[in-house]
């Protein structure tokens, strides 16, 4: 991290980078918790880095929870455990039970996390994968109403 004179008014300019956009997020991440005197985060953002407007949507979210927001690419899954790993007490919701967000669950729920996948969809059209991720421990919240009354620690959404 460089730690440069100026910036907006009074405050100093920080600029992190990593080798990649992967390890930058990451990097963002360390910095954050050593700007605010944490440990660990209550919250973590995670997005596709493959798609600039993931990140972006997640954005405000990451502000008002004052979290990091984690960019993943599905290969530095490493990294992203250790993360993890400090979520095993929350209450975690993933929107969106779609081909993006599938690694995602099956990582939380592999991990010992407790999920709850909100999907539109119904068990009759989630099929094979509404079994598939129920045998791993994964709740569902489903149908028209399944953004609605989201009682959640976390919430995961790309």
């Amino acid at each position: 991290m460089i730690i440069e004179e100026g910036g907006f008014g009074s405050e100093a300019l920080y600029r992190i980078a990593g080798q990649t956009r992967y390890d930058t997020s990451f990097k963002i991440a360390g910095a954050m918790k050593e700007l605010l005197g944490k440990e660990k985060f209550d919250s973590i953002i995670i997005a596709s880095g493959k798609n600039f407007p993931d990140a972006l949507a997640g954005s405000y979210l990451a502000s008002v929870k004052s979290a990091p927001i984690l960019m993943t690419n599905g290969n530095n899954v490493a990294t992203l455990k250790e993360y993890i790993f400090k979520l095993k007490n929350k209450k975690i919701a993933v929107v969106g039970v779609g081909i993006s967000n599938l690694p995602l669950i099956r990582l939380l729920a592999a991990e010992g996390c407790d999920v709850t996948a909100c999907d539109k969809r119904s068990e009759e059209e989630l099929g094979a994968l509404y079994a598939e991720l129920g045998d791993m421990g994964v709740k569902f919240k489903l149908g028209e109403g399944y953004i609605c009354d989201l009682d959640f620690d976390i919430i995961f959404r790309t």
